[in-house]
This record gives structure tokens, sequence and C-alpha cells, in this order.
């Protein structure tokens, strides 16, 4: 099931970008699942992290390298792919949530 740690330490990733949680990202990145990050993906959260960054712009590098994982994992379908029948689709996060991350709990 390694592939859906990965997806989910992705979802994670995505997430903390999207809410620029600042303090999750920079743990994500010490996690060593991200030595396997794309530069363009690593160089995005850098701009993120330094306020470079328009205020709502969306981690598109981050975003497309968690779509085409969830697809190339196979628990992503598009309209143009089959679900094969008999199958149930289970979301990407749906099978995030089930890998749990060593992160601190924080209380807003």
């Amino acid at each position: 099931m390694r592939g859906h740690h990965v997806l989910a330490f992705l979802d994670a990733f995505c997430t903390a970008l999207l809410h620029r949680d600042e303090m999750v990202v920079r743990q994500l990145l010490k996690h060593p699942l991200a030595a396997a990050l794309p530069q363009p993906v690593r160089d995005e959260a850098r701009r993120i992290l330094d306020g470079e960054a328009r205020p709502f712009a969306a981690p598109l590098q981050a975003l497309r390298l968690y779509h085409q994982t969830a697809h190339l994992l196979g628990v992503s379908h598009d309209s143009a792919s089959r679900l094969e029948p008999g199958r149930p689709s289970i979301a990407p996060v749906e099978r995030a949530r089930q890998m749990e991350l060593a992160l601190p709990a924080r209380v807003a």
C-alpha cells in the first residue's frame, strides 16, 4: 500500500499549500517522501512559503502531481475512463484519510 501513502502525503501537502499552513508545509518538506517531489513542486512551495505567490494562487504544480499520481495508482477516474463493473470507486481523498501523518494537532 506504499502508493496510498504517497497519495496521502500529496493530499496533505496540497491541502497545507492551499491553506497557506506554513508550519505543516515545512514539516511535510522534511518528510522522507518529500525527497521525491519534482523541483517545480518544491519551487512552488518555496514561493508560497516566502510570500512570493499571490495570496489566493493555487499550488498548480502540486495539484497536478497529486492528480497524475492518483491516475497512476488507479484511484482517480476522469470522464474519459471507464470504471470496471463491480469495482467500487474510492475517492483519492478517502484513501488519503486512511493514512495518518505524524503531525501535531493544532487548535484554531
